[in-house]
């Protein structure tokens, strides 16, 4: 069973970007440093996989919403049938 992630991100983990941008060095004057961006891991339908067992084959498989055909078989496969 996957658990949908609702709501907002987590404000706590962000650095502000005026400290992430510059680093002292040793000679005491700041450098600049680039600053890699944050990726986006919300999980949204199209991420998110469920179990369906196909009704020919009896397969049990991870499958996103956008597949419709089993893998091994090619049998359509049905809403009702997610374990």
């Amino acid at each position: 069973m996957v658990k949908k992630q609702t709501g907002k991100k987590k404000a706590a983990a962000a650095v502000p970007a005026k400290s992430a941008a510059k680093k002292k060095t040793a000679g005491g004057s700041r450098k600049k440093v680039k600053v890699a961006p944050v990726a986006d891991t919300a999980l949204t339908l199209e991420n998110v996989r469920e179990n369906v067992r196909c009704r020919v084959c009896r397969v049990v498989d991870g499958y996103r919403a956008k597949e419709s055909n089993c893998r091994f078989c090619g049998a359509k496969l049905f809403k009702e049938d997610v374990v």
